[in-house]
Parts: structure tokens; sequence; C-alpha cells
């Protein structure tokens, strides 16, 4: 993203006529076991400790969500998590990249930037406390517009909740 929240979209590197084509790339070899990172943790101590993770690692935490979920180039990831993570580092910038798929990165994290770029994506991918976040925040919004807004909506769920049972969401 730009200065002032713009989402600004980077197209593929291959594409450029500067790039080298799939044909001629050749890449550099390397023994999986060699570290390719270390990410530092407090585990349960408190005490910061750097975690090395090998090419191998970080190659078979990818093919593995590859065997489970289909991701190609038609998907679109949200990452939001800062890429010191574990989880981001792989499903924000690993994954995306093995299945040739495109990553929405925001410059900020509020609450206009993340709902323009949420229309633009199809996969996004997050720890459970921001997800427990947004819905704090949805039922703060609809708490303060009054009593008739609450009923409402808590209607529209259970309504959806009953919807599911007969196959409809």
């Amino acid at each position: 993203a730009e200065p002032g929240g713009r989402i600004v979209e980077i197209s593929d590197v291959a594409a450029s006529p500067e790039a080298a084509s799939r044909e001629t790339f050749t890449p550099v070899s390397l023994d999986g076991q060699e570290t390719a990172a270390i990410l530092y943790s407090s585990g349960t101590t408190g005490d910061p400790k750097g975690v090395m993770l090998s090419h191998d690692n970080f190659f078979a935490e990818t093919n593995s969500i590859l065997e489970v979920f289909t991701v190609g180039p038609p998907d679109s990831f949200l990452g939001i998590l800062p890429l010191f993570h574990a989880l981001a580092l792989v499903v924000n910038l690993l994954l995306p990249m093995a299945a040739g798929s495109r990553v929405v990165f925001l410059e900020s994290l509020n609450t206009t930037d993340l709902l323009k770029a949420l229309p633009t994506v199809n996969i996004f991918i997050c720890v459970p406390q921001f997800f427990y976040l947004i819905h704090d925040r949805i039922w703060k919004e609809v708490a303060a517009r009054g009593k008739v807004a609450e009923k409402a909506l808590k209607a529209m769920l259970a309504i959806s909740r009953a919807g599911r049972r007969f196959g409809l969401n």
C-alpha cells in the first residue's frame, strides 16, 4: 500500500520484460537442512530464544498445506500478520508464493483499509484473537445502536443458523 492507505497492486515480476523467463530461470542449489530463518519466541518461559528453521521445515509445512487445500493462481490472500511470526511467514508469504497466488498486504491495520481489502481476496488466515476482536467490535457497534438493533442482529443470526440445518448457508 502507498502512504495514505491506498492499495497498490504490484504486477507479477515474471511478467515484466526484464525478468528471465521460467525456462531460463535456474534456482540456487541449497542444502535443505541449512537454516533458512531464525524466528524468536518467548515460549512458555518468557525468555526469548531463537528457533532455527531449515529450508526443509518450510518446504514440508508448505507442501502439507497444499496436500489438504487447493490453492493456486486464481486465489488471493490477505496478509495482516507480521512476517516475523511463523504462521504469517508460511501462510501469507511462502504458501502463496509456492501456489502462484496473489497476496494483499495492508500498510496499516485499520477498519477502513481492512474493509476495502476484504472484497479483493478470497483467503484470509489469521490468529483466533484477531477474529475475537472483530466479533467484539461488531457487537459493540450494534449495542451502540440500541436494543432494537441488537435484537434484529440476534434474529438474523438465528435465521441463519436455522437455514444451515436445511442446507442453506
